[in-house]
């Protein structure tokens, strides 16, 4: 049997806002329920001041500048449903990302990755809640960080991801 996913989802990441970013994702999913197609869309903020208290050096004075204004990072995923029976909603592909993440001092990069993840249904299928991990690699593009984080490295690459949303 295949999955009876409904083909079109909107879902949300609500812990990255404790990253700076506020994330929504569309996915579509063809008619078999085997491959889904996503597309993420994150707003990017440093969220050292609106949500974290910045560090103070033993003098006290702030040794950490907020980064003011808003960023963006984007990408696709290519997600395959092969699992059935007890491993209905297990999904594995790839996954790209484009942007510039303020939490990371304004770096400009790309990253490829492998994803590893379950999707699990509730509420005949219109809701919905995803856990996946990711790994590959980021390639930085350009850094206000100088010697620290030199533009045009690869760097090893790891995420957790939690989707929760609905479809119709």
């Amino acid at each position: 049997t295949k999955n009876n996913y409904l083909h079109h989802n909107i879902s949300v990441q609500p812990f990255n806002i404790l990253l700076g970013r506020i994330t929504a994702n569309y996915e579509y999913i063809n008619k078999n329920g085997t491959i889904g197609i996503l597309l993420p869309l994150s707003i990017t903020f440093d969220p050292v001041g609106p949500i974290y208290k910045p560090n103070k050096d033993s003098s006290g004075v702030t040794s950490y500048r907020h980064i003011k204004g808003l960023n963006f990072v984007t990408g696709a995923d290519l997600n395959f449903y092969p699992g059935k029976g007890r491993f209905k909603g297990f999904f594995i592909g790839p996954r790209i990302r484009y942007g510039v993440d303020m939490f990371l001092s304004n770096i400009e990069g790309y990253s490829l990755q492998t994803q590893l993840g379950m999707r699990n249904e509730s509420y005949k299928g219109h809701a919905f809640h995803s856990l996946s991990v990711g790994f590959g690699f980021v390639r930085i593009l350009s850094s206000p960080a100088g010697n620290l984080i030199s533009p045009k490295e690869t760097f090893g690459w790891a995420s957790i991801n939690y989707r929760i949303g609905f479809g119709w």
